[in-house]
């Protein structure tokens, strides 16, 4: 259970410091083109599908540091992922449409607009969850046993230290 306190940790730590975005107005064009690309993208349900990766990581640490963990454990660990992403991702959204438009101007955004209707940008959108989920397996297999290490060290340090 010590591993799955660690991903939370970083998780929390990631969240708590990750600044607001200020909200300066955009032009109803550019927002337009944004959520168009928004939309072509399939961005909502890309993030909704990050429940899926989220939750395998959060079920590798928990089953690694206790085999006998129930599987139903894994289906609360999803509803309450999926119960986050719902309850966040307008926000991330709208989020994300002041990222683009502070990167890309309104001819950037036509030109990958127009890219997205091609075979091969269809075909990046089709692969692009695929390409996700595996490179969160990759990932989760090179960080996972490195967080442990880092939260051994971090813990050893601060006894060390008398901090606890």
């Amino acid at each position: 259970m010590r591993h799955a306190f660690a991903v939370l940790f970083v998780l929390q730590t990631i969240i708590a410091f990750t600044p607001a975005l200020a909200a300066q107005p955009i032009d109803p064009e550019k927002r337009a083109l944004i959520e168009k690309l928004m939309v072509t993208t399939g961005a909502k349900g890309l993030a909704m599908q990050l429940a899926d990766a989220v939750t395998s990581q959060f079920w590798a640490v928990i089953e690694k540091a206790n085999p006998k963990t129930p599987k139903q454990a894994r289906e609360i660990i999803h509803e309450e992922v999926m119960a986050m992403l719902e309850a966040n991702v307008d926000d991330a959204l709208e989020d994300s449409v002041h990222i683009y438009a502070r990167h890309f101007t309104k001819s950037e955004l036509q030109d990958i607009i127009a890219f997205h209707a091609t075979a091969t940008g269809r075909k990046l959108l089709a692969t692009t969850p695929l390409i996700f989920q595996e490179s969160m397996a990759a990932t989760q297999k090179r960080i996972v046993p490195q967080m442990i290490q880092l939260q051994q060290k971090i813990t050893t340090r601060l006894k060390d230290a008398g901090y606890l």
